[in-house]
């Protein structure tokens, strides 16, 4: 009796359906430092102050002919001018009901429901299309980010993990819409 062979059962597998692959990315370049204040409600927020955030992305896609998914480093490049893009900035959410955000070329001014007003140069902020600046709120960014540069064309799916510090994180899992 002839035995398959274990290149047969793999090619044989392989033929019906594809292989996807994760690869999982958080380099020490992949991370930024930046002030906010976290709004609860109409009444309540945080005090003005920073964090050392830290982003990890993990991709999942079918593995191609070469054995690979794709060049991964497209997802490093792009993950790390988000990150310079936000190092070293305030972080403005321009879509919170609680805030008035005004900007001109030279200005940045906030003004909170309850009419604490704040004021910094417009170089120094990133006005962030988010209610508020959270974790969960910047981790969904990235992806949009990701999305509307064509990164996630061929992609399955991708998790972004935002981290504040050591052992908090805020996550978004963007999965491709099935055919079905």
């Amino acid at each position: 009796m002839l035995r398959p062979t274990l290149s047969c059962l793999l090619k044989a597998a392989s033929s019906l359906r594809p292989r996807l692959s994760t690869i999982e990315l958080f380099k020490e370049n992949m991370k930024f430092s930046a002030a906010h204040f976290t709004i609860f409600s109409s009444t309540s927020r945080e005090r003005l102050h920073g964090h050392n955030h830290s982003v990890y992305i993990a991709v999942t896609a079918e593995v191609g002919e070469n054995g690979m998914m794709q060049d991964y480093a497209v997802f490093k490049t792009a993950v790390r001018r988000i990150c310079d893009e936000w190092d070293e900035r305030m972080l403005v959410p321009t879509l919170s009901p609680f805030l008035t955000v005004e900007s001109d070329d030279r200005q940045v001014t906030i003004t909170y429901t309850d009419g604490d007003t704040f004021s910094f140069p417009r170089k120094d902020c990133v006005l962030m299309p988010v209610r508020n600046t959270t974790l969960e709120e910047m981790s969904n960014l990235v992806i949009a980010k990701l999305d509307e540069k064509g990164s996630l064309r061929h992609v399955e799916e991708v998790t972004v993990k935002v981290s504040s510090g050591p052992g908090q994180y805020g996550s978004t899992t963007w999965k491709k819409a099935s055919n079905a």
